[in-house]
């Protein structure tokens, strides 16, 4: 496949979006959705990258471990797809496997220093990049925000069922400032009323709730459809069941991309991966309800 050309934005005003950490593309499609063009994405995944590349075609794709090591080619890979002037987001949202919370029951990873170097090097890295705008997602952790905190970047910790993601999925946003405030204080960016797997998901027609996959079949650990339902993860084997909790069947990977705001025309080709890998991509996502909001504070106009 031949290298994507540096065209410009599709409409006036866009952002050229460079993807980083980009995973299966929740991002992507959040800035694409918000009317930017995503010009470059990376990441060390070769399944997500397939993911990507098929759902945004347009974009270069590059196979990279991105970190201290890699910064000479990544500058080389921006300037090979931005124009000079036009105006470029940079996006990160590094592993966060080492601050996983799931399991442990006291909601800190006493191991998160092990993945700290992902996110000593994006902000540094873009601090000294110093694009036009930029953001950064992950998992909220006390280590996370510590670092910000010590290197002066805005950052705050949300609840993303509050902005149309139809489940408790609680992270961390950091970035240019303008934007981390647009999130706090602009009521635009919330539905008039929460998003519940009833409005993206056709359920069995005898589901009644759906239980967390880290749970057990007690009424504690099982969520009535009409609400926000349990945090998508990597890992994810989240039940319908009826209502006397009886299973009825696991949410499939198409249920997750909806939970996730992907659009159903998201694709998600069975033959590329197992279902295990897509899940794994899929919670690992950044919903694009997300993005789209983050980014909307940028302006585009026809």
């Amino acid at each position: 496949m031949a290298a994507p050309s540096k065209s410009a934005p599709h409409r006036s005003g866009a952002v050229v979006v460079v993807d980083l950490f980009c995973g299966l593309g929740g991002f992507s499609y959040g800035a694409e959705a918000a009317g930017h063009r995503v010009a470059l994405a990376i990441d060390c995944d070769a399944d997500a990258l397939a993911y990507h590349r098929v759902n945004h075609p347009r974009a270069k794709h590059v196979q990279m471990a991105l970190g201290k090591a890699a910064e000479a080619s990544l500058h080389a890979l921006i300037s090979e797809v931005v124009e000079q002037g036009h105006r470029i987001h940079v996006h990160g949202s590094p592993p966060c496997t080492a601050f996983s919370t799931a399991g442990n029951g006291r909601g800190v990873n006493h191991h998160a220093s092990d993945g700290m170097h992902h996110v000593r090097w994006f902000i540094e890295f873009v601090q000294e990049l110093s694009p036009d705008s930029w953001s950064f997602e992950n998992v909220c952790n006390p280590a996370i925000a510590a670092y910000l905190t010590s290197r002066g970047v805005r950052h705050a910790n949300f609840n993303l069922s509050h902005y149309g993601v139809p489940q408790t999925r609680r992270r961390c946003l950091a970035g240019t400032g303008r934007l981390i405030d647009a999130m706090l204080h602009d009521r635009s960016l919330h539905p008039p009323r929460p998003t519940t797997p009833l409005d993206v998901l056709a359920p069995p027609p005898n589901a009644a709730y759906i239980r967390s996959s880290c749970g057990r079949r007690t009424r504690a650990w099982h969520r009535p459809l009409n609400v926000p339902t349990w945090c998508v993860l990597a890992g994810a084997k989240h039940m319908f069941t009826t209502a006397d909790f009886r299973s009825i069947r696991e949410l499939s990977c198409r249920d997750l991309s909806a939970l996730q705001t992907f659009p159903p025309t998201h694709q998600l080709p069975s033959h590329m991966s197992t279902k295990r890998v897509r899940t794994r991509l899929l919670g690992n996502a950044v919903p694009p309800a997300i993005s789209e909001r983050l980014l909307r504070p940028l302006g585009v106009h026809d």
